[in-house]
């Protein structure tokens, strides 16, 4: 603890953890959360909901960054890593379920399944994971001696308004002459710490980095912004509360790098107002609520998702289609790590080929359970047989890294 200080409980654990910065080139993963089915929440409720996300994000190296344009109820945690993201978003809606409510009448229902396990509990959450390489990384600066920064609001409600008065009272009376400098204690490159003769009560924040100031000084947070800030703003919208969706971009990261048992669906290519491009999304969740139950997204849906999958009722072809794994044994083992990524390269293509032959031949895609392997409805045996003969001549033809 701080010297001839006594701690009054033990706080929440949280660090301040490291902005992610975007070098030229790089790609920068943003999650953005909104409650729903609420007009507003209460302080208390809003504290808890603030550290149970604070803590799940300090776990995956996740950085809670002002978002312009976010709107009052946004969340916005940045990482580096797209896989830390996306675990970071289907964690946070099992770690709501988890929390000690004093009060759940704020929220929707709790429900369960049939089996009497719950799947939804606490504040309905909508989670939209994007990755963008046109996000800006700005400096927010809030110069105020008593309060943290906007967007660690939840830090305010942790250190409690007397200590951080007691802290400014301590340093008035260094001024005065009350107070001895321990220049000679003083930690490595932290200047302006002091003791004091009387001890005084806390409430304990564990960080990595901490300063007690003398002055007043300038908090200083980074706002993000930029256009791959606006399109997750966009797309967050159309978010059901429970549900965590990903962008392709996010997708062709980490689908082979997904958690065991986490159950992907396809929510088609949507267009959705305010962005140019079509947009491929995917919903997924972790194991024990994927039973949760979501209608079509409110956008105009361009090719077919899981949710307009055709009618069991009616008759229908499956089809199974798949690209061979990379044939390492036949290579040197040197040339390794070069095939298994022209073999990525390939299998990207070959997905590309099958999606824009599904729409020439009305076909449906079931699922994609593993990079390249596709299982597959239509509605007759002759448009299944064209699909398959136009694929295999059109590879023939394709652009093939002759590597």
């Amino acid at each position: 603890t701080l010297r001839n200080c006594e701690k009054t409980d033990n706080g929440v654990g949280l660090y301040v953890t490291p902005a992610p910065k975007l070098e030229e080139g790089e790609h920068m993963s943003i999650v953005l959360l909104q409650v729903r089915g609420v007009n507003k929440l209460s302080d208390q409720m809003d504290d808890i909901f603030s550290t149970t996300v604070a803590k799940v994000a300090q776990f995956y190296s996740g950085y809670n960054g002002e978002v312009f344009r976010g709107g009052r109820y946004t969340r916005g945690y940045f990482f580096r890593s797209p896989q830390e993201a996306v675990c970071f978003g289907m964690v946070v809606q099992v770690a709501l379920m988890a929390v000690p409510w004093p009060d759940l009448s704020e929220f929707p229902p709790t429900e369960r399944n049939i089996q009497g396990n719950l799947i939804y509990k606490g504040p309905r959450v909508a989670i939209l994971v994007h990755k963008s390489e046109t996000i800006v990384v700005g400096l927010n600066t809030n110069v105020n001696s008593e309060s943290p920064p906007k967007s660690h609001k939840s830090l305010k409600s942790l250190l409690g308004r007397s200590a951080s008065d007691k802290v400014s009272a301590a340093g008035s009376e260094q001024k005065s002459g009350n107070t001895t400098r321990d220049s000679d204690q003083t930690p490595p490159g932290v200047s302006g710490t002091f003791t004091t003769r009387r001890s005084f009560k806390f409430k304990s924040l564990t960080m990595k980095k901490a300063m007690l100031a003398q002055n007043r000084k300038s908090f200083e947070t980074h706002a993000y912004s930029g256009e791959g800030v606006t399109q997750a703003s966009t797309l967050v919208k159309f978010v059901f509360g429970g549900q965590v969706v990903i962008t392709e971009a996010v997708w062709r990261e980490v689908q082979e790098r997904l958690p065991r048992l986490t159950q992907v669906v396809s929510l088609g290519l949507i267009q959705v107002p305010g962005i140019e491009e079509p947009q491929h999304l995917m919903e997924i969740s972790a194991p024990g609520i994927s039973e949760r139950v979501f209608l079509d997204l409110e956008a105009n849906i361009l090719e077919p998702g899981y949710r307009q999958s055709p009618s069991i009722d009616s008759h229908l072809v499956i089809m199974f289609a798949k690209a061979e794994p990379c044939p390492l044994e036949m290579y040197p083992k040197e040339n390794h790590v070069e095939l298994e990524a022209l073999h990525r390269e390939a299998i990207v293509l070959w997905a590309d080929l099958v999606r824009d032959l599904l729409k020439q031949f009305d076909g449906y895609e079931c699922k994609e359970p593993d990079p390249g392997k596709f299982t597959l409805a239509f509605k007759t045996m002759d448009q299944a047989l064209a699909f398959s003969v136009v694929a295999q001549v059109r590879m023939i033809h394709m652009d093939w890294d002759v590597r």
